[in-house]
C-alpha cells in the first residue's frame, strides 16, 4: 500500500498542537444496515473492581455464536451502546488492560424490540496491583519563571511571524531564544516544529532529543518526535515513541491518531484499529481523517462495506487534494464489485 498520509494532512495537525487538546465523549455510529423497528439494541457500563468509572476507553466486541460482528469503545463512563440489532442470542466481550484486568465475556439473549441494559464489572488479575493514576504530564510552563525576559521577546516575536507564515523569519528568533536561554523547552518545541514544517527533518529531530533528553515527560516533545521519525519513514521507531505520547497524555487525539497512522503501515491491524477509534472518541470532526485509514484497516482484513461506509464517511468532510481523490477512486471500486 502507497504510504496513505500527505503532508498538508500532518501539518494541518501540527499547527493544531499549539492548543491543548480537549477530550470528548463522543457516540460512534454502530447501527447496522438494514434498520427494523422490530430490532433490539444493547447498552450497558463497565466499571473498575471498585465501582468507580474506568475513565479509559474499553474494547466492546459484540458477536452472535455464528460469526464476529461489530467492535466499539465505550466512552470514559465505560458507557456503550449498540443498536439495531435482531432477536437472537450474542456474546458480549470486554476488553481492557489485559495485564491488570481479565476479560469479560457475557452471553445475551434478545427478544423483538427490545431494549437489554447490562452492568458489568472488571475483575483484576490475581496478584496484581490495579493502578489508577496516570503519570504526572510536563506542563510547558514549568521553565518560565527563569527564562529570561529577552528569550520571552524572541519567542513572542516568533509566534507572531508565524501566525503571518513567515517561517524562516520565526526559525531565526526561536533561534535566539534558544541562544539566549538553552533550556528553554518551549521555543526548542515550536523551533523543531518549524524545521518540520520546512521538512527539514534532522533539525527538527535534534530540538525534540534535546528536549525529551532533559525531560522525557515532555508530551508535545514526545508526540512531535514520534511524527518526524514518520516523516524519515522509520515507522518502528515512530510507534514506539507515539506509543509513549499516549502513555503520557491518553486524551490527545492527534497521538492516537499517528500511532494508528504508523500501526496501519507496520500492517499492526490491531493497535491501528484501537487507536483511530480512540482518536475519533477523543477529536470529533476535527479528526474525521480517521475515516481514511479506519478504511485502510477493512481493506487489509477484507471487510469492503465497513471499508466503503468509511471512505463516505471521510469525504463527508475532507478537503480537496490527494486523499480526498483516492478515497472517491477507492470508493468507487468497492461499489462496482458490489
Amino acid at each position: 500500500m502507497n504510504r496513505p498520509i500527505t503532508w498538508p494532512c500532518a501539518l494541518a495537525i501540527l499547527i493544531a498542537l499549539a492548543a491543548s487538546a480537549v477530550a470528548q465523549d463522543l457516540p460512534t455510529d454502530t447501527r447496522l444496515p438494514g434498520r427494523d423497528s422490530n430490532n433490539a439494541s444493547i447498552s450497558g457500563r463497565v466499571m473498575l473492581p471498585s465501582g468507580m468509572n474506568s475513565a479509559a476507553h474499553l474494547k466492546i466486541i459484540l458477536n452472535t455464536p455464528q460469526a464476529p460482528l461489530t467492535t466499539l469503545y465505550s466512552d470514559k463512563n465505560g458507557e456503550f451502546h449498540f443498536d439495531d440489532l435482531p432477536a437472537g442470542a450474542y456474546i458480549l466481550q470486554i476488553i481492557a488492560d489485559e495485564a491488570q484486568y481479565d476479560p469479560i465475556s457475557q452471553q445475551v439473549r434478545l427478544k423483538p424490540g427490545e431494549p437489554g441494559y447490562l452492568v458489568l464489572s472488571l475483575k483484576g488479575k490475581l496478584g496484581t496491583p490495579v493502578t489508577t493514576t496516570r503519570e504526572k504530564v510536563v506542563s510547558v510552563a514549568e521553565d518560565e519563571r527563569m527564562v529570561p525576559a529577552s528569550a520571552r521577546q524572541a519567542l513572542e516575536h516568533a509566534d507572531k511571524l508565524i501566525e503571518k507564515g513567515d517561517v524562516d523569519a520565526a526559525i531565526a528568533q526561536l533561534n535566539i531564544a534558544i541562544t539566549i536561554y538553552p533550556d528553554y523547552s518551549r521555543a526548542r518545541n515550536r523551533l523543531g516544529v518549524q524545521y518540520l514544517k520546512r521538512r527539514r527533518l534532522p533539525e527538527a529531530a535534534e530540538q525534540f532529543k534535546i528536549i525529551l533528553d532533559r525531560t522525557p515527560k515532555y508530551f508535545d516533545a514526545r508526540l512531535n518526535f514520534g511524527i518526524v521519525l514518520y516523516e524519515q519513514h522509520r515507522l518502528t521507531d515512530a510507534a514506539e515513541e507515539l506509543g509513549q505520547a499516549v502513555s503520557l497524555d491518553s486524551s490527545n487525539a492527534a497521538a492516537h491518531l499517528f500511532w494508528g497512522i504508523v500501526s496501519l503501515e507496520l500492517n499492526d491491524l490491531v493497535v491501528a484499529e484501537r487507536e483511530l477509534v480512540k482518536a475519533l472518541l477523543l477529536g470529533g470532526e476535527r479528526y474525521s481523517n480517521a475515516h481514511y485509514y479506519f478504511a485502510h484497516v477493512y481493506l487489509k482484513t477484507g471487510r469492503r462495506e465497513e471499508a466503503a461506509r468509511e471512505f463516505t464517511l471521510f469525504l463527508k468532510t475532507a478537503p480537496p487534494g490527494d486523499m480526498a481523490t483516492q478515497a472517491r477512486a477507492l470508493l468507487e471500486q468497492l461499489s462496482e464489485k458490489k
